[in-house]
């Protein structure tokens, strides 16, 4: 259990770094797992379902502390959410679709 965590976080990780690279702001991999605090904990809060802004906020302020650009932390964490999405989207379809339909009838009758 703990080596699959373990390599999650470092997908985590990976994927901060792209998407820091992808909005040209270039950050290396240990100020990408710094980030990568930012969407853990922005999941822990309960007062939004999946902690939607409150990990790119967090983000922001861990790159104010940091000295780092906020604004191009708070997109890069936006990015990270949406390819996620994006990402278990795909991956759900592609369960969706593989699974045997029965053939019952699905009509309302009365």
């Amino acid at each position: 259990f703990i080596s699959v965590r373990a390599v999650m976080l470092f997908i985590l990780v990976a994927r901060l770094y792209f998407c820091f690279i992808a909005i040209n702001a270039a950050i290396g991999l240990e100020e990408a797992a710094i980030y990568s605090v930012a969407g853990i904990a922005g999941t822990a809060v309960a007062i939004v379902p999946a902690g939607l802004g409150i990990a790119e906020g967090f983000g922001a302020l861990i790159a104010e502390a940091a000295g780092s650009d906020p604004a191009a932390a708070f997109l890069a964490l936006g990015l990270n959410r949406i390819l996620g999405l994006f990402g278990s989207g795909i991956v759900a379809a592609f369960f969706w679709l593989r699974v045997e339909r029965p053939n019952v009838p699905m009509s309302i009758s009365s």
